[in-house]
C-alpha cells in the first residue's frame, strides 16, 4: 500500500481539479494528428479529399496557363492578321489610284486626240494674237494673284488640288468653289484672254505612281484642271496646257517649303487677245 503524506495528497488533489468541470468530466486528450472528435477514418477520408482536390485545383491551374499561353498566340497571330489585312487594304487602295489615275490619263489623251485633230498647234503667242497691254489682278480667294510682266499668274496649291503622285483633281468642296472662282474671273475680268495652264512639281523623283517622271506628272495635273475650266464654261479656243515638271521652281527644292511651294498649277493670262 502506497503511504502519502499531507503535502503529497495535497499535490494531487490540485493536479486532478482540472478533470472536472461542474460535474462534467473534460474530454479525452486529443489524438496527435486528428481534429478532435474526428474518428481517424474519417479523417484519413477527410485528408484523401483534400489531396484530391489540391490535384484537382493544380491541373485546373495548369489548364489555365496553357489557355493563357493559346489566348497570347491566337492574340499575336490576329495582330500580325490585322498588319496583313492592311497592307493588303493599302495596296489594294494604291492599286485602285492608279487604275483611276490611267483611266484619267487615258481619258484625258482621247480628249486631246480629238478636240486638237486637223488643228495643229494650240494657239500660241507668237500666232494670231496681238498685245493688250498689262492686266488687271483679280482677287480670288485661296489663290495667289501675281503680275508677270504684262500676264497673270493665277497660282493654286498642289497639296490642296491633287493627292501626292496623282493628277486627280481632289473632290472637295473647297477646290470645287476655287475652281468655280478661277472660272469666274476669267469670264468677267479677262474673256477674250489667251489663258495657258501650266503644272510644276518639285524635284523629287517618281516612286510610286503611274506617271514615269515629274514631266508627264506634270503636264496630268495641268490637263485635270484643263478640263475642269473647260466644263465649267471656258472656251476650248482660249485655252491649252503645258507640263514643265521641276524645271521653273519659285523656291529651293532642297527644303519641304520649298518643295511645297513649286508643287502648283498656276494658270497663265496672257496680255495678247486674239486679233
Amino acid at each position: 500500500m502506497i503511504s502519502l503524506s499531507k503535502t503529497q495528497l495535497s499535490t494531487l488533489f490540485m493536479a486532478l481539479i482540472p478533470l472536472y468541470v461542474v460535474g462534467c468530466t473534460v474530454a479525452p486528450p486529443r489524438i496527435s494528428g486528428y481534429p478532435t472528435g474526428v474518428p481517424p477514418a474519417t479523417h484519413q477520408a477527410l485528408q484523401q479529399q483534400q489531396a484530391n482536390l489540391m490535384a484537382r485545383y493544380e491541373e485546373l491551374n495548369a489548364r489555365t496557363a496553357s489557355l493563357d499561353a493559346d489566348n497570347q498566340r491566337l492574340q499575336a497571330h490576329l495582330a500580325q492578321q490585322q498588319q496583313q489585312t492592311s497592307k493588303m487594304q493599302a495596296s489594294l487602295q494604291q492599286s485602285r489610284d492608279t487604275v483611276a489615275d490611267l483611266r484619267d490619263e487615258l481619258t484625258i489623251e482621247r480628249r486631246n486626240q480629238g478636240s486638237y485633230a486637223g488643228q495643229g498647234a494650240l494657239p500660241s503667242t507668237e500666232v494670231g494674237y496681238t498685245p493688250a497691254g498689262n492686266l488687271p489682278l483679280a482677287n480670288i480667294p485661296g489663290a495667289d494673284v501675281n503680275q508677270d510682266g504684262g500676264d497673270v499668274r493665277i497660282r493654286l496649291d498642289g497639296a490642296q488640288l491633287f493627292a501626292s503622285g496623282k493628277a486627280s483633281i481632289k473632290n472637295t468642296s473647297q477646290n470645287s468653289k476655287l475652281i468655280d472662282d478661277v472660272v469666274s474671273t476669267i469670264q468677267s475680268q479677262y474673256p477674250q484672254q489667251r489663258v495657258t495652264v501650266e503644272g510644276h512639281t518639285d524635284s523629287d523623283p517618281i516612286r510610286r505612281s503611274s506617271w514615269k517622271n515629274n514631266e508627264e506628272l506634270s503636264l496630268g495635273r495641268a490637263r485635270a484642271v484643263y478640263y475642269a475650266l473647260r466644263k465649267r464654261g471656258l472656251s476650248e479656243a482660249q485655252l491649252s496646257v503645258a507640263g514643265y515638271g521641276s524645271s521653273r521652281p519659285l523656291a529651293d527644292n532642297n527644303s519641304p517649303a520649298g518643295k511645297a511651294r513649286n508643287r502648283r498649277v498656276e494658270i497663265v493670262i496672257h496680255a495678247q487677245q486674239p486679233r
